[in-house]
């Protein structure tokens, strides 16, 4: 069969896209990214923030306990604003008072992935799962998402990278608290909520598209500093609302509601806790 770019958007990229959007929830949200950070004047002794260092209520160490920044002030940086945007530097040396913040990184992977239940359609599934990205502030950052050995009903489906594999389009994650106590972890596409999170093209003849959103059911890190934490996606859990359109080579149809299950392990590159 033809394999055609522009109907990559058909069945599993709207399965995909049910990993960008479970119920709908209040996008308010208390939590925040900490992680430990070097000072000039903290309240702990080690880079991991475990030993406290104070005398009669006072700080005596350098390290602390931050809100992750992207940018941040610092005594000599190579930006001269807020947002690391203005170069600031003489001969190469730093004249500034603001820095790109270090440590800020991650990596995810998983297995076994349904990308989606659509109408009825056979369920897009994939072996394996993999996501590149970097916390950009205390409660986003951005993430790249690659999806390995996707097939529906026995056929390839991609999107335009080899068959089988399916790759996100640029994503936003967003820290979303709806409930005390509860984070999800959401992704939507940088685009907003209605900009395609997937493009792609099933072999079974079935070009697929998915918008909305995701968000998945975070633990391990939250309320104290961790190497890894864990978003679990899932159908009665966070947040579902992807929706998916299809197109048999007839016209796009839909948008249907869409079911997207991952259960993934997230790696920092920086310790990092999830407050809330």
């Amino acid at each position: 069969m033809r394999f055609r770019v522009a109907r990559i958007a058909g069945a599993c990229a709207v399965a995909v896209m049910a990993l960008m959007a479970i119920a709908s929830v209040p996008s308010a949200s208390a939590a925040e990214y900490v992680s430990c950070r070097a000072v000039k004047k903290g309240f702990y002794s080690d880079s991991k923030c475990s030993v406290r260092d104070e005398k009669k209520g006072k700080p005596k160490g350098t390290w602390e306990l931050k809100v992750v920044e992207a940018c941040e002030a610092v005594k000599k940086g190579f930006y001269s604003d807020a947002g690391c945007t203005v170069r600031d530097e003489k001969k190469g040396k730093p004249k500034g008072k603001f820095e790109k913040a270090s440590g800020r990184k991650f990596t995810s992977h998983g297995a076994g992935a349904t990308l989606g239940e659509v109408y009825g359609y056979p369920p897009v599934t994939c072996t394996s799962y993999t996501n590149t990205g970097e916390i950009t502030g205390a409660k986003t950052g951005t993430a790249q998402l690659k999806f390995t050995g996707c097939e529906a009903a026995g056929q390839p489906c991609e999107s335009g990278v080899g068959a089988g594999t399916i790759e996100s389009t640029a994503l936003d994650t967003n820290l979303v608290e709806p409930k005390a106590g509860e984070v999800l972890t959401q992704f939507v596409s940088s685009s907003g909520p209605s900009g395609y999170s997937y493009l792609l093209y099933c072999y079974l003849g079935v070009d697929v598209r998915v918008a909305g959103k995701v968000g998945g059911v975070t633990t391990g890190d939250i309320n104290f500093l961790s190497p890894t934490n864990t978003e679990e996606f899932e159908s009665g859990k966070g947040e579902q609302g992807l929706l998916t359109e299809l197109n048999f080579g007839y016209g796009w149809g839909g948008p249907f509601a869409t079911r997207y299950g991952l259960t993934s392990t997230t790696t920092f590159e920086s310790e990092t806790e999830i407050k809330t």
